[in-house]
């Protein structure tokens, strides 16, 4: 692949558009972050979690959740939020028992020395995770406290995946106990199957029965429709070929 170092640039800034009117506004943040994750809290909140930081040659994954106010374009960094550092992974808000929560989802927590191309591999990048976070809002900041709030089994250890995933597709499904967690690079293949991560006192993951999809890909992309069903389309097959499918689900 053609070598883009001399080209790449981080951006800095986040940018949020103003309905009234219609203009974009940008705020400089703190931190570069890349292959990082995104999620809503609430209706003017946004949260960043990990990603590689951008010292270019010696790429570390972050342990930071930053967070952006839109009503005062403010920028909030919190580094070490997470146990683990991680980048490529997939996130989302759930509903947790003392407010809402977010679960953090595999990735990779491997640093690497990586050159840019045109086109980067899960393969590249590092070593899949079957690992899970749940993240918090303690005292204004986003953190993950341990073993206390994060899904464990019966014997006090961390819930782990059924596979290992890098780039998988994370999302909240309508009855809003659970989780759906689709495709992904495991380390070795790109996998065409799905598990759901289960909320409650005893929380746990457990495979998709009759939902699998027609290609596996990573960077799967999905959305939850009005009338509950989701869809799911497109994503990567390796070697950067990208994958022709489209499947509509009803949980």
């Amino acid at each position: 692949y053609e070598d883009i170092t001399g080209s790449i640039s981080f951006s800095r800034t986040v940018e949020s558009l103003v309905p009234d009117t219609g203009v974009m506004e940008a705020v400089t943040v703190l931190a570069n972050r890349w292959l990082h994750t995104a999620v809503s809290w609430g209706p003017d909140v946004t949260v960043f979690c990990g990603g590689y930081d951008t010292t270019m040659f010696a790429l570390e994954p972050a342990t930071g959740c930053s967070s952006y106010t839109a009503s005062d374009n403010n920028y909030a960094r919190a580094d070490n939020a997470m146990l683990v550092g991680r980048a490529g992974h997939g996130a989302t808000v759930i509903p947790g028992h003392n407010g809402d929560r977010i679960l953090v989802v595999g990735g990779t927590s491997t640093e690497f020395e990586y050159v840019p191309t045109v086109c980067a591999l899960p393969e590249d990048i590092g070593e899949a995770l079957d690992t899970v976070e749940i993240i918090e809002q303690v005292s204004g900041e986003f953190v993950s406290t341990d073993n206390d709030s994060n899904p464990v089994t019966d014997s006090g250890e961390l819930i782990r995946m059924n596979h290992p995933r890098l780039f998988p597709l994370v999302l909240r499904l309508p009855d809003e106990n659970r989780v759906l967690v689709c495709g992904g690079y495991d380390g070795s293949i790109h996998r065409n199957d799905c598990e759901f991560f289960v909320e409650g006192d005893s929380p746990y993951f457990t495979v998709a029965e009759g939902l699998e999809l027609p290609l596996p890909v990573s960077s799967l992309q999905g959305a939850v429709l009005d009338d509950g069903s989701v869809l799911l389309a497109g994503g990567h097959m390796g070697g950067c070929e990208p994958a022709n499918q489209a499947v509509l689900y009803t949980p």
